[in-house]
C-alpha cells in the first residue's frame, strides 16, 4: 500500500492501495486480455482485447465495501480470494454504471460474502434489470469472452438516498449525466479525498467513445468537470494501466482525450486515418481495440 502523503508502505501483488489510519483503499486491477470479436471491423495489429478492468475495495478494521466487480467467473474468482485475504466482512457491493464487464462477477461474490448486499443507484439499478431482461449476454458478452461468465447475473437493489455506511463513516454515490453510458455514478470516500469513477474517467487506456455522439461528448466532459470541482486526492477509473497512479490527472488527461477525439471526428475522415491522428496524439494507452472499434463504429455512421 501507499500511504496518501507518500509514505511507503509496501505493495500488495496485482493491486494499488492508499490508506489512512481508519480507512484503506485497494485497487484490483486484471490486465489486458483476449476476446473474441466479429470479423468486421478489420482487428488491430494483435488481435482484440478488453483493457484492463478494476475493482476498489474500502475497509475499516472490520468491514469493507467493494466498487464495481470484474466480467468472467475466473477474474471474479481470484477477486473474492483477494477479498477474502484482507478478513474484512464485507457489507456492501455497489455498481457505478451498467456494463457487463463491470457488474457480471457480482453473483459470483454473493455466493462467496452472502451477507453482503448488492446496490445501485435507482436509474443504473433499473438500467441493470432491463439490460439484464434481454439475450444481450449471452449473444453478445458470453461469446466475447469464452463463455466464462456466471450463468444468472444479479440484480442490485435501488440505493435510494445514495449513502453506505462503513464503520461509522459514510460513503456517498452521486450520478453524472454521462460518461460511456448515460447511467453512470461515482462513489466519494471523504476521508480518503477519494472519488471511485467507473467508466467517468480512463486512466492510462483509451477511451470507450463508441456510444457517443457529438452531445453526449461534450456532457461527458463536463461530468468529468464535475467531479474534478470536488478536488479529489484520488481517482480511481474503471479501467486503469494496472501499474497507474490513481491520482487526479486522470480526470484532466480523459477530457483532453475525449475533446481530441470529437476534433478529429468533425473532420469526418476515414477510420483508418482518425486511429492514426489519435494515436499521434496518445500514443501510450493501453488496449488499441478500444480506440479502433469507435473509429470504425462512429466512422460507419456519419
Amino acid at each position: 500500500m501507499v500511504a496518501p502523503r507518500g509514505e511507503r508502505t509496501g505493495r500488495l501483488p496485482g493491486c494499488t492501495g492508499e490508506m489512512t489510519a481508519n480507512l484503506a483503499l485497494e485497487v484490483y486491477t486484471v490486465p489486458t486480455q483476449p476476446v473474441v470479436r466479429p470479423p468486421e471491423p478489420p482487428a488491430p495489429p494483435g488481435g482484440w482485447t478488453w483493457p484492463p478492468n478494476t475493482a476498489a475495495l474500502v475497509y475499516g478494521e472490520r468491514d469493507a465495501v467493494l466498487v464495481d466487480t470484474l466480467v468472467t467467473t475466473t477474474e471474479v474468482t481470484k477477486l473474492a480470494d483477494w477479498i477474502g485475504a484482507r478478513e474484512r466482512n464485507l457489507t456492501t457491493i455497489y455498481l457505478t454504471h451498467d456494463h457487463v464487464d463491470h457488474i457480471a462477477g457480482a453473483a459470483v461474490l454473493l455466493d462467496r460474502f452472502p451477507s453482503a448486499r448488492l446496490v445501485a443507484l435507482p436509474a443504473v439499478a433499473g438500467s441493470i434489470r432491463a439490460q439484464l431482461a434481454t439475450p444481450i449476454v449471452d449473444t453478445y458478452w458470453r461469446p466475447m469472452f469464452h463463455g466464462d461468465i456466471v450463468a444468472e447475473l444479479a440484480v442490485p437493489e435501488p440505493l435510494a438516498d445514495g449513502r453506505i455506511e462503513l464503520e461509522g463513516r459514510e460513503l456517498t454515490a452521486a450520478a453524472v449525466e454521462q460518461s460511456d453510458s448515460v447511467h453512470s455514478t461515482y462513489l466519494h470516500i471523504p476521508e480518503l479525498d477519494a472519488l471511485v469513477v467507473g467508466d467517468i474517467a480512463y486512466n492510462d487506456v483509451h477511451v470507450n467513445i463508441a456510444s457517443t455522439d457529438h452531445g453526449k461528448r461534450l456532457a461527458w466532459i463536463g461530468a468529468l468537470r464535475t467531479i474534478g470541482a470536488l478536488n479529489p486526492g484520488i481517482v480511481v477509473a474503471g479501467h486503469r494501466r494496472p501499474d497507474a497512479q490513481d491520482t487526479a490527472q486522470t480526470i484532466p488527461d480523459t477530457i483532453a482525450y475525449i475533446a481530441d477525439f470529437d476534433d478529429v471526428l468533425s473532420q469526418k475522415l476515414p477510420a483508418a486515418d482518425t486511429i492514426a491522428w489519435m494515436l499521434q496524439r496518445h500514443p501510450n494507452r493501453l488496449n488499441i481495440t478500444t480506440l479502433y472499434n469507435a473509429a470504425y463504429v462512429l466512422a460507419s455512421q456519419d
